[in-house]
């Protein structure tokens, strides 16, 4: 049997692969999708914003500007981080960098899945609760046919692949 698991977009990619491989006759035991929208379930920038709206809402007004420098700070860091990897955002037509940018994000637009008749787990970020609270399964309620068993993790998104959250994912 075949136990995927997939990250953010790559929740896209395991539910199509489990798709794919149901199809081909193979048992699927355990599908996997991590903080992973389901797509067109929720455009990135409505996501975005509903992130940092619901942030507000559960924030004291005096914590407003830390948040906001803390955003403005992680948002620069990982600029940095993705030049150093990707080299300079000028040279978009470079492969890694294209694929990431432009390839990637229009394929998940693009993508219209089909339903899987198996199961899911689903693990949400607790601390971006606004990007799930409009649809509790992020989407995919109508896509597993089998149900879906979500999962809170104490993180946000950006650092769900960091110490604590993947001790604990």
């Amino acid at each position: 049997p075949y136990f995927l698991a997939g990250f953010s977009l790559g929740g896209a990619i395991a539910y199509e692969s489990a798709l794919h491989l149901r199809a081909a006759g193979h048992e699927i035991a355990l599908l996997v999708l991590i903080d992973a929208m389901a797509p067109s379930s929720n455009p990135k920038g409505l996501a975005r914003f509903a992130r940092h709206v619901g942030e507000f809402a559960h924030r004291a007004p005096s914590t407003w500007p830390s948040y906001f420098m803390r955003r403005w700070r992680n948002r620069r860091t990982r600029q940095r981080i993705d030049r150093r990897r990707y080299g300079n955002p000028a040279d978009r037509g470079a492969g890694t960098e294209r694929l990431a940018t432009d390839i990637l994000p229009e394929a998940w637009r693009a993508y219209a899945p089909r339903s899987f008749d198996g199961r899911a787990v689903l693990f949400r970020c607790a601390e971006d609760i606004a990007l799930w609270r409009r649809t509790p399964d992020m989407g995919w309620g109508g896509l597993v046919a089998g149900g879906i068993e979500t999962r809170d993790i104490p993180a946000t998104h950006q650092y769900l692949m960091h110490e604590p959250a993947v001790a604990i994912l």
